[in-house]
């Protein structure tokens, strides 16, 4: 009778009994995207500690003004060893150009007869970035007015305060050519603006050409030109040729879906662990070989890599990145980049002239101060995500209705 029963299994069984022994590998299509949201929600925080930590000012010299550190003490340890991934900022952002590579790009992978529209496409992205983007450069330049920013000595804080004037916020508001004078994080959203602008050409380049290709050569050669412009990338500090690379490997990422699926199916149990543990290697390798070098581009591209690829495929990595917690900081995780640099800088100034005195890490203000900004930060981004994100994307949902 067992023997029956087994024998008679259907092909949808069958599959449920492979992916029960798989165990680690495989998970339905609604829970790796989520997964992908909650991977940058988690981005998002390590941004926010990041930038938390260099308001320390023996951290801002080591980690952001390529000081050095003494063997074994605290900030030796929080800057060069594997501790520094808990608040590698750039590496983060890395991970956000990928990630969105493949969220964009996915939809234009459909049959052609469910493909997107671009006239549709065009108002709805614009409305998307440019509404949340204009009421943080308010809200930052509000903040600035309430909230002054002398200079203090410290190398990272005394950077964030460059000063509000009409052309900087012009220039923030704008995206394109903005360095992030009033919202310093919009350095990086001027890269997600170019990229949404040249979508079609990366959707011609990872989608179509994938499409055509014949041969599974042709298909690895779109990877290794991908891997060629990121090296062209560690040669310059521009833009156009370090950062929107970045975004085509999560294209190819989107575009070559169906095969990576395949190929992680057919890996040992233990090989989408150790690309978890390489991409997390690959976030601190920076701190090792150099965080200015061309391996340090190389290394923190090809952890973005990883990590998405792990977010997708490692059934751990899903669920946890699909868990309460990571979905809570994905749904407000652009509110939070956007809104939380203002807010730690204003309260390292609010704080500081209160508590003067010196502590073995700096200010003892910086113990008031740094858990204030976090948690206000992660309020405000709430309360920013419901008041602002969210009537925004409804905004560009109508846009995109009417347009098409």
């Amino acid at each position: 009778m067992q023997m029956v029963t087994t024998t008679s299994r259907g092909p949808q069984e069958r599959e449920q009994s492979l992916r029960a022994r798989e165990g680690t590998r495989g998970a339905p299509p609604s829970s790796r995207l989520a997964s992908l949201d909650g991977l940058r929600g988690v981005a998002s925080l390590v941004v926010l500690v990041c930038h938390t930590l260099l308001t320390v000012p023996r951290l801002a010299e080591t980690g952001f003004q390529s000081g050095s550190a003494a063997p074994g003490s605290w900030e030796w340890w929080l800057v060069t060893t594997p501790l520094h991934v808990l608040w590698e900022g750039t590496g983060a952002v890395y991970l956000f150009f990928v990630l969105s590579g493949f969220v964009l790009t996915l939809p234009f992978t459909r049959p052609a007869d469910r493909l997107p529209s671009w006239r549709s496409y065009y108002p709805k992205r614009l409305a998307r970035l440019y509404l949340p983007v204009w009421a943080a450069v308010a809200f930052a330049a509000a903040l600035w007015a309430v909230v002054p920013r002398p200079k203090t000595g410290s190398g990272w804080i005394d950077a964030m305060g460059a000063g509000v004037t009409p052309e900087r916020i012009l220039g923030d508001a704008t995206l394109l050519f903005t360095d992030g004078l009033v919202v310093p994080p919009l350095w990086s959203l001027r890269w997600e603006m170019w990229f949404s602008l040249l979508l079609p050409a990366y959707v011609l380049v990872a989608v179509s050409l994938h499409r055509a290709a014949r041969a599974p050569w042709m298909r690895w050669a779109q990877w290794a030109a991908a891997a060629a412009l990121v090296g062209v990338g560690t040669t310059t500090v521009n833009g156009f040729v370090r950062d929107l690379p970045l975004f085509l490997l999560g294209a190819l990422l989107a575009a070559h879906r169906e095969e990576l699926a395949a190929t992680v199916a057919r890996l040992p149990r233990w090989m989408m662990p150790t690309v978890a543990a390489l991409g997390v290697v690959g976030l601190w390798l920076p701190w090792v070989v150099g965080s200015g070098s061309p391996a340090a581009h190389i290394s923190l591209s090809a952890a973005a890599v990883a990590l998405v690829v792990v977010a997708l495929h490692w059934r751990p990595a899903v669920r946890a990145l699909s868990g309460r917690a990571a979905a809570w900081l994905g749904a407000v995780s652009f509110s939070l980049y956007l809104t939380h640099e203002p807010i730690v800088v204003a309260a390292y100034h609010l704080i500081g002239p209160l508590l003067p005195a010196q502590t073995p890490i700096g200010p003892a203000a910086l113990w008031v101060s740094m858990p204030v900004g976090l948690a206000v930060s992660l309020a405000v981004a709430a309360a920013f995500h419901w008041m602002v994100e969210r009537p925004s994307h409804r905004v560009a949902q109508w846009l995109g209705r009417r347009f098409a």
